[in-house]
């Protein structure tokens, strides 16, 4: 427990934590856009390249239940410092290297800190504010968090032309720095250590074989590297670890001189609205993550938006979520859970019905509309959920669940990317086939040129297709193969509306307490 502190000490502990959470955001984004020029800058390989972003979710979805898990058995304040200390060292690392190995290792350090450190803020929320406060406080620690996201890229951008992708790493350390000595010197904590600690090292063990099996072959699904047996094979693999992951948890007793032990409390799931919640947070992330992925792609090769204007787009969807956080956090005590969980999911529904007739002549309205649809219904969801997940389970065990509930977060954020192209490249590369009737004949190299542009890869424009077939028909094929992406685009959606009208049924079906 932290000391009775003023509401005002309280409110500085977690902005300085929260500063930190923004930062790791930040790094998200911003990342994304440099990996093409860190490539080239350092003679690295396209497809090894994909593992400078991997590699950061990979590490924050093993560490996030590790760093909840200890932050209830030993300290929120040293968990968090930990956690900080890890990714500002992996971002001086990443930020002064030279080879792709020494950044990859940087990476690595910082997905390890981001999932010790990230969920603290929201710890100290469930731990330190009343619930008026508390409410509120989760609508600032969203809003933050959306914005560092929305942003990431295009300071990132601002920066890589002025100062060279070096410094997208450099500039988060004096933030960071001032985000550890803040919590280092006013976070005062009242802890009585447990007469026994025990850390779970070997369901640590079986639970990171798990996720590092499981997310190999999802990472790797559109790539060459590794053969199909092998992603077989590590599928294999990584539910035997999860088998025995569990058979290994539920032999250990749930209490041990006063320390909780099992890495996981199995019981948590024995609470309904904490079961329900979570099931909740997993099928409403992967629209978002599916959407985060395939929007772009639409903007830029079948719209033909610059990077700038496809970015502005995307921004739209996060301040709306930024602002609507803010608003509905400080209102989520007048509104009725379920009430505004089923607004937040009819809102979600309605902006994939909008994407779902995407074409080559939507309006800039009509895609301005959707994507605010998308930003309010995510300010519903993720706060509310959130909250009912947390709020249902002893606030001794809020760390965990937090953690919980985010560890299946980060999973479907590498899940969303991998599965949603592979849906939409299977849809367009059927609707080639069948509506090119001699497909089968094109060389390999023409194949991948009309495939470019069906995975929105590239645009028609670009010039794909003119080096291979006359203009006539570059047109008429080129034009075929932006119909199968867009075929495809709509079917994704089809499978995002779906999982979002289970969601609904089971929000509607679920009985909440009445307060």
């Amino acid at each position: 427990m932290i000391k009775q502190r003023s509401s005002m000490h309280n409110w500085l502990i977690f902005l300085s934590m929260t500063l930190a959470a923004a930062l790791m955001n930040y790094d998200i984004g911003v990342v994304n856009l440099a990996v093409p020029v860190i490539a080239k800058d350092l003679h690295a390989n396209m497809k090894d390249m994909q593992w400078i972003v991997n590699i950061f979710t990979l590490c924050m979805s093993l560490f996030i239940i590790i760093g909840g898990k200890y932050s209830d058995q030993f300290s929120k304040k040293k968990i968090f410092l930990i956690g900080l200390f890890i990714f500002l060292a992996g971002v001086f690392i990443a930020g002064t290297s030279s080879s792709f190995l020494i950044l990859l290792f940087g990476r690595f350090l910082q997905g390890v800190g981001a999932g010790i450190g990230y969920l603290m803020p929201m710890n100290v929320i469930f731990s330190v504010f009343a619930k008026k406060q508390k409410e509120i406080a989760l609508g600032v620690f969203f809003a933050v968090i959306a914005f560092a996201q929305g942003f990431g890229p295009a300071v990132g951008g601002v920066i890589i032309k002025m100062s060279g992708w070096h410094w997208i790493f450099i500039y988060m350390l004096p933030f960071g720095i001032l985000s550890f000595f803040s919590v280092l010197f006013f976070y005062k904590e009242d802890i009585t250590p447990p007469k026994r600690m025990f850390v779970d090292y070997l369901g640590i063990l079986f639970f990171g074989a798990f996720i590092l099996l499981l997310m190999l072959p999802i990472i790797e699904i559109n790539s060459s590297i590794i053969s199909t047996e092998t992603r077989w094979l590590s599928l294999f693999l990584s539910l035997c670890c999860f088998i025995i992951f569990i058979r290994h948890e539920r032999k250990i007793k749930a209490v041990k001189d006063g320390v909780q032990v099992p890495l996981i409390n199995f019981s948590l799931f024995k609470t309904k609205m904490f079961r329900k919640m979570f099931i909740v947070r997993a099928t409403t992330a992967f629209p978002y993550f599916s959407c985060l992925f395939l929007l772009p792609l639409y903007f830029l090769s079948i719209l033909r938006f610059s990077t700038v204007k496809a970015g502005f787009m995307l921004l739209i969807m996060m301040m709306t979520f930024s602002v609507g956080v803010i608003i509905f956090g400080k209102i989520i005590s007048i509104l009725k859970a379920k009430e505004s969980l089923v607004i937040g999911l009819i809102s979600y529904m309605m902006a994939m019905l909008f994407f779902i007739n995407f074409n080559l002549n939507t309006s800039l309205t009509l895609i301005i509309i959707s994507l605010i649809f998308l930003g309010l219904a995510l300010a519903l969801v993720i706060p509310f959920s959130t909250n009912l997940a947390v709020s249902s389970i002893n606030k001794k065990y809020s760390g965990e669940a937090i953690a919980l509930t985010y560890t299946i977060v980060m999973v479907i954020a590498a899940l969303g990317p991998a599965i949603s192209p592979s849906i939409l490249s299977l849809i367009s590369n059927n609707y080639i086939s069948t509506h090119i009737s001699y497909f089968a004949n094109f060389s390999a190299e023409e194949a991948k040129a009309v495939y470019s542009i069906a995975h929105g890869m590239t645009s028609l424009e670009g010039g794909a297709l003119s080096q291979y077939f006359d203009p006539e028909q570059a047109k008429t094929i080129g034009g075929i193969a932006r119909d199968g992406f867009i075929k495809g685009f709509s079917k994704t959606m089809y499978l995002n509306l779906a999982l979002l009208v289970y969601t609904l049924v089971l929000i509607l079906r679920l009985k909440f307490n009445k307060k």
